[in-house]
């Protein structure tokens, strides 16, 4: 938090990207601010962390990494 913080402090707003089961199974998310926003990848048909934490802020839901543009595989995101 320190790290996010001290960029805060810079003008330079951050957040923490990661997999629904890294964030659920490794990291304590009531001891993250709220004011963190939250980016989760889940390849499913809903958002389980917004659901389970109506309280923070998730403004990206990656729910597929099966996009095309193209030739080229890409990730398809939900920005709330």
């Amino acid at each position: 938090m320190a790290a996010i913080n001290r960029l805060n402090s810079y003008g330079v707003y951050v957040g923490l990207y990661s997999s629904f089961n890294f964030l659920t199974q490794n990291l304590v998310l009531r001891s993250i601010p709220d004011y963190v926003p939250l980016w989760v990848a889940q390849y499913a048909k809903v958002n389980q962390l917004k659901s389970w934490y109506p309280r923070k802020q998730i403004p990206c839901w990656q729910y597929s990494d099966k996009g095309k543009i193209g030739k080229f595989q890409v990730d398809l995101n939900i920005w709330y």
